[in-house]
């Protein structure tokens, strides 16, 4: 269809002019996000310095649960626990996660982008919850398996406290007595010019063959 009083449009040239300043301002989003200590990895080098607990993904994650249950949009509640965030490497990545969900990304995806903060099972768990509308259980669900595992490690840490103090305590008692009280002994008999029993001969036998091989 031409219109009269103009040249007649040529349909390359139309294109080429279209997509050219696309292609240059996709080039300039390029540059810029590869310029920017906080597009790729950079956002989250303070995370990788500084190792993220459970127990601060676990805050986080009950934070978020809380606010969007009482009615904030996950960007906003993003942003809130972030800026609530005391660990400085989560609280780089929670501002990037929240980027990415403002620019249109799921959550699930913009978490896929920090793996050595969230792994693998974390995703699926969050990706399984935003396809079926349950985000807020799902995230709840995880809050309380995280407490429960950081439970679970702490009793186990606690139970094996007792008998690495005990087994120090008694290393240390057996060790004192094979190298300094024995000798003792032996030196009282010595000097009394009277044999030494068999059950001392044996015990100051093993401290003096510690002694030469082990010390």
């Amino acid at each position: 269809m031409r219109i009269a009083g103009l040249p007649p449009s040529n349909p390359e040239r139309i294109s080429g002019l279209q997509t050219r300043p696309a292609i240059q301002l996709a080039r300039r989003k390029g540059n810029a996000s590869a310029a920017s200590p906080t597009a790729s990895w950079g956002s989250f080098s303070l995370a990788t310095k500084k190792r993220v607990k459970k127990s601060d993904l676990v805050v986080a994650w009950s934070q978020l649960s809380i606010m969007i249950q009482s009615g904030d949009d996950l960007a906003s509640a993003l942003q809130m626990v972030a800026h609530q965030c005391k660990h400085s490497g989560l609280r780089e990545v929670l501002i990037a996660i929240d980027r990415d969900v403002q620019e249109g990304a799921s959550l699930s995806a913009a978490m896929a982008k920090h793996p050595k903060v969230f792994d693998v099972s974390m995703v699926a768990v969050i990706d399984a919850g935003e396809n079926s509308g349950k985000l807020v259980q799902v995230l709840e669900r995880m809050t309380t398996l995280m407490q429960r595992d950081q439970q679970l490690k702490s009793n186990v840490l606690s139970m094996l406290t007792y008998p690495a103090v005990l087994l120090f305590i008694t290393s240390s008692v057996i060790s004192s007595m094979f190298f300094f009280v024995l000798p003792q002994f032996a030196k009282v008999f010595q000097d009394m010019e009277r044999p030494v029993p068999p059950i001392t001969s044996f015990l100051l036998a093993i401290g003096t063959t510690l002694q030469t091989h082990w010390i």
